[in-house]
């Protein structure tokens, strides 16, 4: 077996821990990136060169150099958090880069394409086992070995006509169900054991009363509709059509469910109504608290920010006082305005990269399916993430680093393809 394949192999193994089983067994995640890594410096040393595209390779270096300069600038303001930053935001984005020689054809990321599949239905597994065992169905080890695991994050609320869980993988759920939706919705043949792992999804979505997953859903599907009439010529489908017969039947089993199981409704309701509440609602007014101590930090050095691992006069975690659920204002207080809208750039630069890719008639469709379906769980958790740092754990780095890896891969084929017709 080459190093090329078993590189990606271990990549999509890393991949579906991350989804299925995130922030734990963190030494094997790392032994495994460790070997990815040892295996990027060996194909280095043997053809001399990486299958990287420049402008790509200089654009990572700018964001890692970028992610230095702030992190040393926190360093010399004694941030407490400046060089704890260093991992995420100097390291990852060029090893990353690096990992895209294993996927250096466009196709192969038909292998990424079923990686999140399964890991769906894997995500899908863990939580309905854990719930089973908790209820008494499957034995009672299995509950007390995940939440000994996630130690305070396994969570089980049961009251008389409802109940609610939650584990650390149900933020997989975010980005994987607008995915799944969308690759069901695009795709030309009809697959209803994927409409089955969706409704089920949803069902345990609705469950662990994870609020923003409404409004980040709301988005993907605003996006989704977008992209779908952008690209109407080159895929040729009705979105609009197959949305509405796709939503009208998992809503549909959705209440049949609810109904056969007596499920009160209102529980759920006043939960979802609580993302508006400001004045009571105990995680709200956290986050009110926050943004007040971070609009402070902001205005102190809008333009600049205060650096890497700065912490506000309000903390979150005396163990991590530079970490915020808020996010983006964070992100914005760490970096400054110039700082923020850098990154945000990036991010820009990566939707009309894969939008562009879309556009290529030489593109196959299925291909274009993946990213416009990739593209909207991204969007999903890119909005969940205002308000949840998931983007800060090494777990939930995919989202991000895999659209550049597409976008790396055509790149490298559309070079050499026009190297052959010279």
């Amino acid at each position: 077996m080459s190093i090329n394949l078993l590189g990606q192999r271990l990549f999509l193994l890393l991949l579906l821990l991350s989804l299925a089983l995130p922030t734990i067994i963190t030494s094997i995640k790392m032994a495994l990136l460790g070997v990815l890594a040892l295996f990027v410096l060996i194909t280095s040393l043997k053809h001399k060169k990486l299958e990287i595209n420049k402008e790509l390779f200089l654009i990572t270096l700018f964001f890692s150099t970028l992610g230095l300069v702030y992190s040393t600038y926190g360093s010399v303001a004694d941030n407490p958090g400046a060089t704890k930053t260093m991992t995420v935001m100097v390291i990852y984005p060029l090893l990353f880069l690096c990992l895209s020689i294993f996927f250096s054809q466009i196709n192969d990321f038909f292998k990424i394409k079923k990686t999140l599949i399964i890991g769906s239905f894997l995500v899908v597994l863990v939580q309905i086992s854990f719930l089973l065992s908790a209820y008494g169905v499957f034995p009672a080890l299995i509950a007390s070995y995940f939440s000994t695991l996630h130690s305070g994050m396994a969570v089980l609320d049961i009251r008389e006509n409802s109940f609610l869980f939650t584990l650390p993988n149900v933020s997989s759920l975010i980005f994987l169900i607008p995915f799944l939706l969308s690759y069901v919705l695009l795709s030309e043949k009809k697959n209803k054991k994927m409409l089955i792992l969706l409704f089920i999804m949803f069902c345990l979505i609705l469950l662990t009363g994870r609020r923003a997953f409404f409004v980040s859903f709301a988005f993907s599907l605003l996006f989704l509709l977008f992209a779908s009439l952008y690209l109407n010529k080159n895929l040729k489908f009705d979105i609009l059509k197959k949305l509405s017969k796709t939503a009208f039947i998992l809503v549909g089993f959705i209440v049949v469910l609810i109904v056969s199981l007596e499920v009160d409704i209102e529980v759920y309701v006043n939960d979802f109504m609580s993302i508006f509440d400001f004045s009571s609602n105990d995680s709200n007014l956290k986050r009110v608290y926050q943004f007040r101590a971070l609009y402070e930090g902001i205005a102190n050095a809008p333009l600049f920010g205060s650096g890497a691992g700065a912490a506000a006069e309000y903390t979150r975690s005396s163990e991590q006082p530079w970490a915020y659920e808020l996010s983006y204002i964070a992100f914005m207080f760490h970096y400054g305005i110039l700082g923020f809208m850098i990154y945000l750039l990036g991010i820009v630069y990566i939707f009309v990269s894969l939008l562009k890719i879309c556009k290529d008639k030489l593109v196959s469709r299925d291909i274009k399916v993946f990213i416009i379906s990739f593209l909207a769980g991204l969007v999903a958790f890119l909005v969940a993430n205002s308000t949840n740092p998931y983007l800060g754990k090494f777990d939930y780095m995919w989202f991000i680093f895999i659209p550049i890896m597409i976008i790396n891969a055509y790149k490298i084929e559309k070079r050499k393809h026009y190297a052959k017709n010279i």
